[in-house]
């Protein structure tokens, strides 16, 4: 079996090297849902020269992208964006280091830009949005003090930027486990990870469960609300652990990898926060590849590592939509690729259970052509 599948392994990758497209053009992906009740996965990015900001629409129907469009060129950061009913907001660093703001106003229109200015002596690196309520959302970054700076929308207007304080390293990553709960990870200026939390009133500082040896920022998912469920990426293993707002509890983790995992992955929950998903960049028979693997409520374990991709990526974005009549979400992973594969690929699959014994019929295509894609190894639910 395991000659087998490095045999397909290695007919994928040929064809794959055939057909992968030549102009490298996307980075930073920010793939979210598309609203409440809607199917659609939205995915923005940045264009690889000169940093115009495009999205585009994801229609599991289809499946493939569409509505694609140009936002133009300010973005100097990665994006953040953040979806509540049917309105999405999308969160920048422009050229002149203060925040820019852009968003989907029902259906697939688009606003113009707007600016929401700086703390004193502008921004550093990259914004981190949530919204933990509809007509709210919490935007934090880093000073050019070293501060984190906080600055929120109340379904009216905006605040003035508010100084969280403390020293720290870059920027910021942010997530919402339920109303008025905001967690955020940031590296302290010994290089180790602090853990912000906001109770609706007011910031706390703590020490993150992990501090030693995380090679990356954690990655987070609500599973089975209020729980946050987290990704630390600790000497190339992923562990998991979550937290409830008041401790953190060991949770089982991905399986364990031939060879230790660099930076680059990304967590998703569906399925009403019964299944969490992670993508990782990994190596394949010695060559660059993108795994999956899933947990679902109840599971002992989490599904093996399922071969997505025989591709090189350095980010990656996951989302799931809302849940199907079944009581599923669809799956949606974004990678942007290195060298020829640089335009923004793809992999799709309905919700459930990641299975690692089929390399059949996963749709995965790039965005937002689909002329150039291969269909392998769909993730079937349980």
């Amino acid at each position: 079996m395991r000659a087998y599948l490095i045999a397909a392994a290695m007919v994928i990758l040929a064809a794959w090297a055939a057909l992968a497209p030549q102009n490298a053009e996307a980075r930073n992906p920010e793939c979210f849902a598309s609203g409440a009740t809607a199917q659609d996965i939205v995915c923005a990015y940045l264009d690889h020269v000169g940093g115009a900001v495009r999205t585009g629409v994801f229609s599991p129907a289809a499946p493939t992208f569409a509505d694609r469009a140009d936002l133009g060129g300010i973005g100097t950061s990665a994006l953040s964006c953040v979806s509540w009913g049917e309105r999405h907001d999308c969160f920048v660093k422009a050229t002149d280091d203060t925040l820019y703001s852009f968003a989907y106003l029902g259906g697939r229109t688009h606003s113009g830009w707007a600016g929401l200015g700086a703390p004193r002596g502008g921004l550093r690196g990259d914004p981190s949005c949530v919204a933990w309520a509809p007509l709210r959302i919490d935007c934090l970054a880093q000073g050019a003090d070293g501060a984190i700076w906080h600055l929120f929308w109340n379904g009216a207007t905006w605040s003035s930027w508010q100084s969280v304080g403390g020293q720290w390293q870059g920027s910021p990553r942010c997530f919402s486990r339920t109303t008025e709960r905001i967690d955020c990870f940031v590296r302290g200026a010994d290089g180790q990870y602090g853990h912000l939390t906001f109770d609706g009133r007011r910031w706390r500082t703590r020490a993150a469960p992990v501090t030693t040896g995380v090679r990356a920022f954690p990655d987070c998912a609500v599973f089975i609300t209020p729980t946050l469920s987290c990704v630390f990426n600790v000497d190339g293993i992923l562990i998991h652990k979550s937290w409830n707002g008041t401790r953190w509890t060991d949770r089982v983790g991905p399986p364990r990898p031939e060879a230790r995992f660099p930076n680059e992955f990304d967590c998703a929950s569906g399925d009403g926060g019964q299944t969490m998903v992670c993508a990782v960049r990994t190596v394949f028979i010695g060559t660059p590849a993108v795994a999956i693997s899933s947990y679902r409520a109840g599971d002992a374990a989490w599904s093996p590592w399922a071969l997505v991709t025989l591709l090189d990526v350095h980010e990656i974005s996951c989302a799931s939509s809302a849940q199907t009549s079944a009581r599923r979400s669809h799956f949606l992973c974004a990678f942007a690729g290195i060298g020829g594969g640089g335009e923004l690929q793809f992999a799709h699959w309905a919700g459930g259970r990641a299975s690692s014994g089929s390399m059949l019929d996963v749709r995965y295509d790039t965005m937002p052509e689909t002329a150039v894609g291969l269909d392998y190894a769909r993730f079937r639910g349980p």
